[in-house]
């Protein structure tokens, strides 16, 4: 399958998730067009003037040889002998949405692949146009949205995962907390910070590995990075308000009590983190279940279940 990727400058987790598990599995086949120099090892900008400073997702893969269309192609001429055309940020690609669903370029081109379109966007609406011309994969959904909608979540790349659960973890609570409810536990107002705390990306991930807990929330959206970079450094997340998310909505998968700790007040949050603390099999069973979690959510696997997705 050759597949052209059309993409949208700046940093976006989705798009930049699903490209990278594209690339990984599909190789040259995969063309990014325009080329989403953030991707690529060789990017010039530098990782501290990226969103969330680069961390993660960003500057990873290797620049190889792509077949890309010419920069000034249309876009009916540069989707011209692929099979499919994935809008990667449909929200944001009006313009081009417009122009490929245009009758001069219907009449001109016959043979133009299937389009698809992906929504990553923190707000629920849609761009209902584009609904029913091709799949269209909404990351934040309400049950409304869900009929129109496929789902579709952030994922980390698998090279971000540890191997395994560490062993030694000093930390009761990872550094970075953004939760206001969370500092009324004693020992997260002594030892945390609302701002970020690190300045590369391994003085993090280190953090998170040295601790038991990791703390998360709901954002813009219900879905944000921040879950999966929690879990794959074998940490446990414990994420404030999980009940609270609709069911049709990312992150999918995350069980209370299976490989997260679902809190609403600081005191529940307090009293389970010290018990699950104080029986190491019950936090290295959640700890694990975490870990696969993040293994289900890496890039490569979100990428095979979305290409599969694509005949049904």
């Amino acid at each position: 399958m050759r597949v052209l990727y059309l993409t949208t400058p700046g940093e976006d987790y989705l798009q930049d998730g699903l490209l990278y598990g594209l690339r990984k599995r599909l190789g040259a086949d995969l063309v990014d067009w325009p080329r989403k120099d953030v991707m690529y090892e060789n990017c010039a900008k530098p990782t501290s003037e990226l969103y969330g400073r680069g961390f993660t997702m960003w500057k990873l893969l290797p620049d190889i040889a792509i077949d890309r269309p010419p920069a000034d192609a249309t876009i009916h001429a540069a989707a011209h002998g692929f099979d499919l055309l994935v809008f990667a940020s449909i929200r944001r690609q009006r313009t081009e949405f417009a122009a490929w669903n245009s009758r001069r370029g219907l009449a001109r081109f016959t043979d133009r692949p299937t389009a698809v379109f992906l929504d990553g966007e923190d707000k629920m609406r849609l761009l209902v146009p584009a609904v029913v011309h091709g799949k269209y994969y909404k990351r934040e959904r309400t049950r409304r949205t869900a009929t129109l909608t496929r789902p579709i979540s952030f994922s980390i790349p698998s090279e971000k995962l540890v191997l395994r659960v560490p062993r030694e973890k000093p930390r009761r609570f990872a550094t970075h907390v953004q939760c206001d409810e969370a500092y009324r536990v004693p020992w997260i107002a002594q030892h945390c910070e609302r701002k970020y705390a690190f300045d590369t990306e391994d003085a993090y991930r280190r953090d998170l590995q040295s601790s038991l807990f990791g703390l998360t929330m709901k954002k813009a959206g219900w879905d944000c990075m921040r879950h999966y970079e929690v879990a794959s450094n074998g940490c446990v997340p414990c994420f404030w308000r999980l009940s609270e998310k609709p069911k049709a909505c990312a992150p999918f998968g995350l069980v209370d009590g299976v490989n997260c700790v679902d809190f609403t007040t600081a005191e529940e949050l307090d009293r389970r983190t010290l018990e699950l603390e104080a029986d190491p099999q019950a936090y290295a069973r959640i700890a694990q279940g975490a870990l696969e979690w993040a293994r289900e959510h890496a890039c490569e696997a979100v990428a095979d279940r979305w290409l599969a997705s694509l005949a049904t």
